[in-house]
Order: structure tokens, then sequence, then C-alpha cells
């Protein structure tokens, strides 16, 4: 071979090699896991049981106030002003008006959510999550709130919602409450009569739109207004349990009251000196079962934790999907938990995994997966895939 061909195909060669490193084909880069590790072995197991649980949300964080009816859900808002002036006590309280923000919509945007107004009279500090639940005040009302409704006007200017607050003896009362060791402003519950709508507004968590009052007053030597923006406020979320889970052959990640998804990986056991390279979760949605309208939630949307075998709480950092892909209408939703894994063979456990939605106490958005079973199809079914090396 003369010496300039010979160089010619060094080079080709050369080049051929450096464009395989560094760009594996479509199939390489799905089975390939990342990093440059010798790979002895990838193995998939599958979900041996799944489950769909209540666990309370702590709405007092949420950045939304819900209120209203829709379908089978339903929501009460319960607002509190605190640290009002001492300056008004005394003042003749002629108007006052609570203005609530819109941010979020759940059901029939072009409707407009109906409600009563009480005052309440259980301490704030005691409105826990277990205690804020629809049937505990419906069965025991009179320990929460007052039985007579309050007088109240309510208008739209858009979505923003105007709460005209026509008792001025309990606005004065809150004001005294600022000064009086007595407990006379515990806030108000908002509960919803009927509608096809739940709305959102923005809570005091929010920075920028925080819930008002606004209070027109006179004294001897003044008139004037007053608007004020600290407080507290929770929401109190239901769902008919009945209605929402009518499908054994799924998981329901219900956001908003909530239900959080639990799935078992039983048949995986840790034996073996063996190095985890990588370690994928995949789970796969059903999208005519589901209901995803808010806008975050087109990526990062679900959250998954190593939990308890009831799914009581998570012990392990949660981690959010990291991939998202399409195949024939189906829609897999994929983890990295190679880091839980290592922590399950540090103890020798099989993971009990959880699913729970990204700001669930935020939004109503229903994620309907696939579960475990040989009723459904094994590519639809909840999988682990382990990339692993042997130490011999």
């Amino acid at each position: 071979m003369k010496p300039h061909i010979a160089s010619l195909f060094l080079l080709l060669l050369t080049t051929l090699i450096i464009g395989c490193v560094d760009s594996p084909t479509s199939v390489g880069e799905k089975v390939l896991p990342p990093g440059d590790y010798p790979i002895s072995r990838i193995d998939t197991f599958y979900a041996t049981d799944h489950n769909s649980k209540y666990s309370p949300i702590n709405s007092g964080l949420s950045d939304q106030i819900m209120i209203g009816k829709f379908q089978y859900y339903e929501a009460w808002a319960c607002i509190k002003f605190t640290d009002l002036p001492q300056e008004l006590i005394d003042a003749t309280i002629t108007n006052a008006i609570i203005k609530l923000s819109p941010s979020y919509t759940f059901g029939d945007s072009t409707s407009q959510p109906s409600f009563e107004a009480y005052r309440l009279k259980i301490k704030w500090d005691s409105l826990s999550e277990d205690l804020l639940q629809k049937n505990l005040l419906q069965q025991n009302s009179s320990i929460y709130y007052e039985p007579v409704p309050l007088s109240i006007q309510i208008s739209y200017t858009g979505d923003t919602l105007s709460i005209q607050i026509n008792d001025t003896s309990m606005l004065r009362e809150w004001f005294s409450a600022s000064a009086d060791s007595l407990s006379l402003n515990e806030g108000i519950i908002l509960k919803p009569k009927s509608g096809n709508v739940i709305k959102g507004f923005y809570s005091f968590a929010n920075s920028s739109y925080k819930p008002t009052l606004t209070v027109e007053y006179q004294t001897q030597s003044d008139t004037g207004s007053y608007e004020h923006t600290a407080g507290y406020s929770k929401f109190i979320p239901y769902v008919d349990s009945l209605q929402l889970i009518t499908n054994d052959n799924y998981v329901y990640v219900q956001n908003g009251v909530s239900f959080r998804g639990l799935l078992k990986f039983d048949s995986l056991k840790f034996a073996g000196p063996y190095d985890i390279i990588n370690a994928e979760m995949q789970i796969t949605l059903d999208s005519s079962m589901s209901s995803i309208k808010w806008q975050p939630f087109l990526n990062n949307s679900i959250y998954v934790s190593l939990t308890s075998d009831d799914g009581a709480s998570y012990y392990y950092l949660p981690v959010t999907n990291n991939n998202i892909t399409e195949d024939q209408g189906n829609r897999t939703y994929s983890f990295n938990i190679r880091d839980i894994l290592k922590y399950c063979r540090a103890r020798r456990i099989s993971p009990s995994m959880l699913l729970f939605g990204y700001k669930e106490n935020e939004c109503f958005d229903l994620f309907t997966f696939y579960g475990a079973g040989s009723s459904i199809p094994k590519k639809l079914q909840p999988k682990i895939i382990i990339y692993y090396s042997i130490n011999n």
C-alpha cells in the first residue's frame, strides 16, 4: 500500500472510531446508563402490588385558597387577618371588604362559586390537617363555627372576589383582639353551597397578591380607609373516594385532597457482590383517565420516594421525574432511583415507593397510572430497571 493511501486509511479509521464514541446510536442511548462503567447485567423488576392512599395535606403552606364545588370535589376556605392595628379599636367601622385575587380554576371557567361565610369558633392553632376534613366539619359544626351565617355580599370583578362584611361589630372585635387576651378573632370559614367550579385565590403565602381587608372608618377627628394584608389561610379539600377510585387496576395520584400512590417491589431482592451503576423506575399514565390542567405539570410533575410498607410516611428524600416519553398515546414517567436502591440494599429491604404530586396542595390535577397485576400488559406495568456490574 502506498504511504499516502495508508495515511488516508488511518485517518478515516480514526474518524470513525471517534464518531462512534462521541455519538452513540439512539439504541445505545436507551440501553447504556450515563458514565463509562462496565455493565455486567441489566434486570427489570415489576411491581408486585399497588394501592392509593388518602393523605391529608398542609394547606396552610399553600399558595392558594380554594373555594367551591365541582362534580364530586369540594373545597371550604378559612381566612384570618392578624396583627390588626390597635389605633382603630375605638373607631366606627362603616364598611369592610375582603378581596381575593384569582390564581386557579378547576371546573367551569365561566362559573363562580356560591358560598356562605361563618365566624370560626375553634382556635386557629387547633385547625390541624387531621381536623380539617369535611365530614368532621359537618358532624361537629357547632365546635368549629357559629350556627348563623354572616351577613355578606359577594361580587366579582372578572375573577377577583370581593366579600363585603355587613357585620361591623365582628370587625370591631377583630381589632380589639389585638389588645385583648380573649380570643375574639379566629377568622371566618367559607362554606360552598352550589356551583360547577372550584376557584383558587392567592393566599397569604404569596408575596404579591395577598388577601386584603379594606376597612372604612370614622373617628372623632378623622375619616379614612385602611388596608391590611397580614394573616393566615387554609382550605379544606374533599373528594368522594368511591367516585375517584373506580378501577383496581390503576394507581391514583390526586392532588389537592390528596391521594398518593403506593407501589411495592417485593420481587426485588438484593444479594451478591455487585455495584448498582444506574437504576430507573418507570410508571405509565393512562391519559384518558387523568385530568392534568395546571401548566407547571408539563414536566417534573410527580415525586417518588421510599416509604414504609403502609405508605404512611416517606423516609428518603423524594426525587421528581427526570424524563417523560410518549409512545402510542402512553406517557411514561422515569425516575433516577439509584441512591434509593443503594439505601435499600444497605438495609436489605425491598422497596415500597410512594408517588405524589409536585405542589400537591395547590391544584386538583389527577394522575392515573397503570398498576401491577397480570391483567395489565407488561410494557405498561410499573417497573424498576437496574444496571449493575458484578464484583469478582
